[in-house]
């Protein structure tokens, strides 16, 4: 797992966490309140905060493993194949990579296999009102972890109504108790208006009322990214279901590889001929309700949402060998002696194939070594002048800025800016714009106490007078630009709208890994600006960065701006005579891509572009050493 912060909404749920704050819609209370109870259960054992939520993910992507194997006993699968397809959902990317660092989606898994092992077992005696009790109160508690769970209600309900007929007659009062106890964890939504009447630091939504409770539980501001395409759909269907092509094989391929793929038509039809048909159907309105929804959701990593259907692909990948080995059985006639014979080695061979599995991933999802986003964010802040506005585009790093300041206590004079949410949120007033003016008060004057019109918000009109008006006070203005070497996904076209935008208003120029925004008459000289960079960079870390620069494609934003501060660094150092410390930069530049612009300056310099292997870092008294 990740020793320390890693990227994505993880800066988001921890700083709710531990600040007792709300994250993103849809609320996630269950997995708000665990994580609260991690950071004091495991504190023992793991002085950063960000590490003992990252166990407690660990722990519940075991759990989804550990009762996928109960459910396939359940279903009368031998042992040795229940452990087979164990291992192999082990050791499938999506949800391992799920399980290292602070995320959600572990934790569905858990929920979905429990209740789908609870289920199965329930079938063999559906007399008993236990636990079927005991499973319409954890689907409760699901729902109050992931919303999506509420997609696979029907399908468990039609088999509970089918084995158990009654509860539509006779055993109405069971069927009300059902319903209680579904609805009684739903309660824990509760906790969000709660949270919001405390005033914490970070509040997303403030559903404080029951209107604002509600658009934060149902997740209104995603509706319009789903349902809106059918070449959204697909795309996202193409790109799961491809076995070959330009881009290679589609997600299903890759989770599985070709060695197991094939087995899931093989149990498919094994199930529809041989039973449990009960548990088929359930499983198939799974997969079906799971691909309908994400393929219809247009978000860059939708990938995540697949897991579901990655459970019941795994189930099939079971019963496909299990088909397989008694076909084989009953090929050769084999006596019942024989056939335990058989079954021993079985037992040994097969479970060590999602060994090969395990070798193709291990080095994609090892994030123990992984500090990119912890360092960067680290670097950003001591890049930061007193009481600085840092700007950003991409929620990633901003999560992460939060997580430094409200969670680890550092630099609480910095005033941190989201363009996005501060445009979504202007013309209302709405949380983030309360949020803001906790931290910067001035930001009210910004247009004389006036509202911006949602055009003003949309044009980031108010954005820029906000910046404008902060640095001719004096305060430093930061921004942290990501889209200048390639494009970004979700937050280029943001950033490429801005850029002129700023071009008329400042001046940009290199600080430390960020740049700084200047009124057009108030940029300072070179000799001034270097002097200034050289005092932070010899306080950055850098840690492994070549070795993690390019491991994963989520963090890729992190080398880009690396890649382009050592260049502008470079560029700087060059303009003051500072040959040696600009061709360090120019090789550090190069090192992470190929950078025509440094290239370029080593060749002016007429200095070796030899690859590094270590960032060159700059210490005090000004030689440069790795």
């Amino acid at each position: 797992m990740c020793r320390t912060l890693y990227t994505g909404d993880d800066g988001d749920f921890l700083t709710a966490m531990a600040t007792g704050g709300n994250c993103h819609p849809t609320g996630y209370p269950l997995f708000l309140l665990l994580g609260k109870a991690a950071l004091f259960l495991f504190a023992p054992f793991f002085p950063e905060p960000a590490a003992r939520v990252n166990l407690l993910t660990v722990l519940c992507g075991s759990l989804a493993v550990g009762f996928f194997y109960r459910f396939l006993v359940s279903l009368r699968q031998e042992r040795y194949l229940a452990a087979t397809g164990a291992l192999v959902l082990a050791f499938s990317p999506t949800l391992w990579q799920q399980s290292l660092s602070v995320e959600i989606y572990a934790l569905t898994a858990a929920f979905l296999c429990g209740l789908l092992w609870a289920a199965a077992a329930w079938w063999e005696k559906p007399t008993e009102n236990g636990p079927l009790l005991r499973m319409a109160a954890v689907y409760g508690l699901s729902c109050t972890n992931h919303m999506t769970m509420a997609l696979f209600l029907p399908g468990f309900l039609l088999l509970v109504l089918y084995r158990r007929r009654t509860l539509l007659g006779r055993d109405w009062r069971v069927l009300i108790g059902l319903a209680g106890l579904f609805l009684l964890p739903l309660l824990l939504y509760l906790y969000l208006p709660w949270a919001a009447h405390r005033n914490p630091p970070v509040n997303w939504g403030d559903p404080s009322t029951p209107a604002a409770l509600w658009e934060t539980v149902t997740g209104k501001q995603y509706r319009t990214s789903m349902f809106r395409s059918a070449s959204v759909f697909q795309t996202h269907a193409e790109g799961y279901f491809r076995l070959a092509g330009e881009s290679g094989p589609g997600l299903l391929a890759k989770e599985f590889g070709f060695h197991f793929l094939w087995l899931i038509p093989v149990g498919l039809f094994a199930m529809a001929a041989r039973g449990p048909r009960h548990v088929l159907l359930l499983v198939a309105w799974v997969a079906a309700v799971n691909l309908l929804f994400s393929f219809n959701y247009n978000i860059f990593d939708i990938y995540v949402y697949y897991i579901p259907s990655y459970i019941v692909a795994t189930t099939w990948i079971v019963f496909g060998m299990s088909f397989l080995v008694t076909a084989a059985f009953d090929r050769f006639r084999w006596t019942p002696e024989q056939r335990r014979h058989y079954s021993i080695l079985l037992a040994v061979i097969l479970p060590a194939v999602p060994v090969v599995n395990l070798s193709i991933n291990y080095v994609t999802n090892d994030r123990s070594g992984n500090r990119l986003e912890y360092d960067f964010t680290y670097n950003i802040l001591r890049s930061a002048p007193k009481n600085a506005i840092i700007t950003t585009i991409g929620s990633t790093t901003y999560f992460s800025l939060w997580y430094r300041k409200y969670v680890l206590g550092e630099r609480p004079d910095v005033v941190i800016v989201n363009v996005n949410l501060l445009a979504a949120s202007l013309a209302q007033r709405a949380w983030y714009y309360r949020h803001l003016r906790q931290q910067y008060p001035d930001i009210d004057n910004t247009y004389s106490g006036r509202r911006a019109t949602p055009e003003e918000a949309a044009r980031n009109d108010f954005l820029v007078a906000f910046l404008e008006r902060a640095a001719r006070r004096g305060v430093p203005v930061l921004w942290l630009s990501h889209a200048q070497l390639e494009d970004l996904r979700m937050d280029s076209s943001t950033e490429v709208t801005l850029r002129p935008r700023l071009a008329r208003n400042f001046e940009r120029r290199a600080w430390g890994i960020v740049e700084r925004l200047y009124p057009k008459d108030r940029v300072p000289t070179e000799r001034e600006l270097y002097a200034e960079n050289r005092r932070i960079w010899p306080d950055l870390r850098f840690g492994n960065l070549i070795a993690w620069a390019h491991a994963d494609p989520f963090q890729e934003p992190i080398p880009i701006r690396y890649a382009e501060a050592f260049t502008e660094w470079g560029k700087l150092c060059e303009k003051v005579g500072q040959n040696p410390l600009a061709a360090d930069a120019y090789r550090n530049a190069q090192s992470l891509y190929v950078v025509p612009e440094a290239g370029e300056g080593l060749t002016r310099l007429n200095a070796p572009s030899d690859p590094v292997t270590t960032i060159v870092t700059v210490p005090p008294d000004g030689s440069p050493t790795p």
